[in-house]
């Protein structure tokens, strides 16, 4: 069924506000009908079953005062914060008894003790560490409660005023993105409880307001995501993000203020373009968020497929795209995209086919890497962003696998066999400023001069439609009693581990050495806990086998390089007669690193330094570092270039002794590629 239409929502005129989205005059809103919405939404996720043996566990064990034993009221901790698990009962006692379909119905006992646990609340206003609980989670889960209990016999006005007022938190103008968001959404609540109509034109605006491009926080000009800070962070915050914007969307059911016509196509393209691009199957990619992969179940949205049908209801014009993308997630044999994009944004690149994905994160002195040890999450991720390399065939070859990690050796980080203690807990930048690449939007190259935890390394990624090219030069490792390793891949171990001569075959990927570099392979069982990387997770010990794949450079390493290729999407069979003399490394040094596909005749070059480079017939020289693509060095009509550092305005290209002065885009699109005609 469709879900808008069964809420009543009627598409291009509710929610989408004539005059590019104006307010109109909300005196005629029901506001009982806004509340209705959310009842509605709020029933939608919850299991009645569950909810119904937990409500009677409440009722049961509540003590006369209205409090629980088992909770610390006093509790300081930034997350979990124990008192907040006194409003989830609540909140489940209340589903019980608004349910008319359980046998809690209006039950007088469970009634009385929802009043009491909430007259407990107000008298100890409990007041956590971390704002998060104070200024959103708080006011969202009364919130719930009044909506859920509006107009019973269960709740007088004095409660409820005194209960409203505690709502009365977060600053919405303050805060940008998924934080604004979540904020926005207790404002609404508040303003359908009360009938406030200005209020809820202020939320309105303001939620809908992050439908923007071009700020620091929020949705990028490239369709990545950033919060707390340049920090990558689609998967996650740009979670309740488009889950905020949906649920906002349909609890206006019946009123004449929605997205503007701009506003719903920001939304479509970061879908689209950006959110879409981290998916393989319904998990996210862990190079695509923060510290949230230390949490148990993380990289899976099981509820994407849904979202995205809510997507197609809401934006109409879009509606087939967001099918596509839906079926493509559904199973992995419906991929027919092909594409690569690069985040210039956010140092971020996605290679994208029917047989595998890819992604390569580095950080610039622009971005800041993902963020380590803050609330207590994340405490062994400070390599992550270092370069850090995803493979998926299937999608999850790397969930909930992150307790069993070595976290020294994250796929496709150049360090020292050591995990480096991370300096600030919210996230930092990058230490060095040539990191990007180069896309010519089917193929494309990622770079990083790379310097910092006491490794010196130049690190390119070369992404073919069927294989990937990773080189390594100039390394250096400052420790004379630490070895320093690249680590080509460290995922879950599935079937037999094929080895031959220069080469690897695990789980329908294959890997390659192109030198004389030896590709050490490990297949164990590991065991760790959640609790080991995120302190707010469970200490149980869990084992499983993982797959790691890795080059030794040796102690105290000097000049050390590396050349290897990933060709996803094979059988065994096909790994064992697979050719691959059509991809030559030609250059791999400190100064430049080039590789030829003569297959297709595709050419990318990534310059550390201005200098020249001669291939057969062809003559190219550069002015300055960038990062050159050619997607057909015989036929040679165009090429696609960029500045990695961003730092630069124009710079001069010399192709075959012919002379191209190029203009190199500014302000937000710096670091973007260009394509010149030749």
């Amino acid at each position: 069924m469709n879900i808008l239409k069964k809420l009543g929502i009627v598409i291009m005129g509710a929610l989408l506000g004539e005059s590019h989205g104006a307010a109109k005059n909300f005196s005629y809103v029901d506001m009982n009908e806004v509340v209705n919405n959310i009842k509605v939404i709020l029933w939608q996720d919850v299991n009645s079953s569950k909810v119904l043996d937990q409500a009677k566990k409440w009722k049961k064990s509540i003590r006369e005062n209205g409090s629980w034993i088992d909770l610390d009221y006093q509790d300081k901790s930034r997350t979990p914060w124990s008192p907040q698990q006194h409003l989830n009962r609540i909140l489940e006692m209340s589903f019980a008894y608004t349910s008319e379909r359980m046998d809690t119905f209006k039950d007088i006992g469970l009634g009385s003790a929802i009043i009491s646990a909430l007259n407990y609340w107000i008298s100890v206003s409990p007041i956590c560490t971390n704002w998060w609980f104070n200024d959103i989670s708080v006011p969202q889960t009364i919130g719930k409660i009044l909506i859920l209990l509006d107009e019973t016999e269960c709740l007088n006005m004095e409660l409820r005023d005194q209960l409203i007022l505690c709502m009365k938190k977060g600053n919405l103008k303050k805060h940008e993105g998924a934080n604004k968001m979540d904020i926005a959404l207790h404002y609404l609540f508040r303003a359908a409880l009360t009938g406030d109509d200005k209020l809820m034109k202020e939320t309105v605006k303001e939620a809908f307001g992050v439908l923007s491009k071009g700020k620091r926080e929020g949705i990028q000009i490239d369709d990545s995501y950033h919060q707390h800070g340049d920090q990558l962070y689609i998967s996650g915050y740009g979670d309740v993000l488009i889950d905020g914007v949906l649920s906002i969307a349909c609890y206006l059911k019946g009123t004449d203020y929605g997205l503007s016509e701009e506003q719903l196509n920001v939304l479509s393209d970061f879908v689209l373009n950006g959110y879409g691009s981290i998916f393989r199957s319904v998990y996210k990619d862990y190079n695509a968020g923060g510290r949230l992969l230390s949490r148990k179940n993380a990289l899976r949205k099981s509820d994407i497929v849904k979202k995205l049908e809510l997507l197609s209801e809401l934006d109409v014009q879009n509606e087939l795209n967001y099918q596509e993308l839906a079926r493509e997630i559904e199973s992995v044999s419906n991929v027919k995209d092909e594409y690569n994009r690069l985040f210039w944004r956010s140092d971020y690149m996605v290679q994208n086919n029917p047989s595998y994905q890819a992604s390569v994160r580095g950080a610039s002195v622009r971005t800041y890497k993902a963020e380590t040890g803050g609330n207590g999450e994340n405490l062994k991720g400070t390599l992550l962003s270092a370069g850090s390399f995803s493979i998926r065939v299937s999608g999850d070859e790397y969930f909930n696998i992150f307790p069993c990690w070595d976290w020294s050796k994250i796929p496709g980080v150049t360090s020292l066999n050591q995990v480096p203690s991370y300096i600030k807990e919210w996230g930092e930048p990058g230490k060095t400023v040539f990191v990007g690449g180069v896309s010519d939007g089917k193929m494309g190259a990622f770079a990083m001069d790379y310097a910092e935890y006491g490794v010196r390394a130049r690190k390119g990624y070369f992404f073919f439609k069927d294989e990937i090219i990773c080189l390594g030069a100039g390394i250096e490792g400052n420790d004379p009693n630490v070895e320093t390793i690249t680590s080509i891949n460290q995922c879950l171990c599935r079937g037999d581990v094929v080895q031959d001569t220069g080469s690897v075959y695990h789980d329908h990927i294959a890997y390659y050495s192109l030198d004389s570099s030896r590709m050490i392979v490990e297949a164990d069982i590991r065991q760790g806990s959640w609790r080991d990387i995120n302190l707010t997770q469970s200490k149980d010990y869990i084992q499983q086998k993982i797959f790691s794949l890795y080059i030794d450079h040796g102690k105290d390493t000097k000049d050390g390089k590396y050349s290897y290729m990933i060709v996803p999407g094979l059988t065994q069979d096909e790994f064992r007669s697979h050719l691959i003399n059509h991809i030559e490394v030609l250059r791999n040094d400190s100064f430049m690193q080039a590789v030829v596909n003569t297959k297709t005749h595709e050419l990318q070059v990534v310059f550390y330094e201005a200098g020249g480079f001669d291939y057969r017939d062809l003559k190219l020289y550069v002015n300055s570092p960038c990062a050159v693509l050619i997607p057909d060095y015989k036929l040679l009509n165009d090429f696609y270039i960029s500045d990695p550092s961003q730092k630069r305005d124009q710079m001069l290209l010399s192709l075959n002794k012919k002379e191209y002065k190029i203009r190199l885009p500014k302000g937000s699109l710096s670091g973007s590629s260009i394509s010149v005609h030749i």
